[in-house]
């Protein structure tokens, strides 16, 4: 089982490295047709052990075309990350993923 004061540090790190990747990587990406900069990110939560009774879990955030995703282990959340983005924007988009990747590992 995944603590409360966990969940919500994962989706702190989420929302933390969703602003570096709208900082840093949307300024290399193509506008779309309609003048847009976006891509797509996902979230990935592998279980690391066991601390004191609670599973232990490691936040990967991966950009961009999903085909190059090497790694396929653990759970996964999906969404889009727009240069429109505003914070509150990421704070929902971070959380999305997080409870995505959660939904999935429930379902495991």
């Amino acid at each position: 089982m995944i603590s409360e004061m966990q969940v919500g540090s994962l989706r702190a790190q989420c929302l933390e490295r969703l602003k570096a990747i709208g900082g840093a990587c949307l300024r290399i990406v193509e506008p779309d047709e309609e003048g847009q900069r976006w891509m797509d990110v996902r979230a990935q939560l592998v279980s690391t052990g066991e601390s004191d009774g609670q599973e232990r879990l490691a936040l990967y955030v991966h950009w961009g075309d999903a085909s190059y995703d090497q790694d396929h282990r653990g759970f996964w959340g999906a969404g889009v990350l727009s240069e429109a983005d505003g914070e509150a924007e990421l704070a929902e988009l971070a959380s999305d993923l997080i409870e995505q990747a959660l939904d999935h590992k429930a379902q495991s």
